[in-house]
């Protein structure tokens, strides 16, 4: 689960890339292709929001991974209750075969 975790991390990590523009990073058309040439260097308040949103996007892997171990843990626990309701129900086959289809056999006589 850890590795799928890890892979969808890089897959969003990537698409946010991918999808930074101006308009995204609060930037005039101008001001962006300046900082993406290297032409300009950021001023105190664009690296201190840069440093919020990594802050930002380190608090989300950190939720992230919750889920992630949330959800495996989840898929456990319903593995495990299937497997006893599995059992339980087989182990009350096997004491009662036939009351339960005798009884069924009975109600099903009696409604024709």
């Amino acid at each position: 689960m850890a590795a799928n975790g890890s892979r969808v991390l890089q897959c969003c990590a990537v698409a946010f890339i991918e999808s930074i523009n101006a308009e995204s990073l609060n930037l005039t058309d101008a001001e962006f292709q300046r900082y993406m040439s290297g032409s300009h260097i950021p001023n105190e308040e664009a690296v201190e929001r840069c440093h919020r949103y990594v802050t930002q996007m380190e608090e989300l892997k950190t939720q992230h991974q919750r889920i992630l171990d949330s959800a495996s843990h989840l898929q456990q626990q319903m593995r495990l209750y299937q497997e006893m309701m599995e059992k339980e129900i087989n182990d009350c086959l096997q004491r009662s075969p036939w009351n339960i289809h005798r009884d069924a056999l009975q109600h099903n006589t009696q409604t024709e």
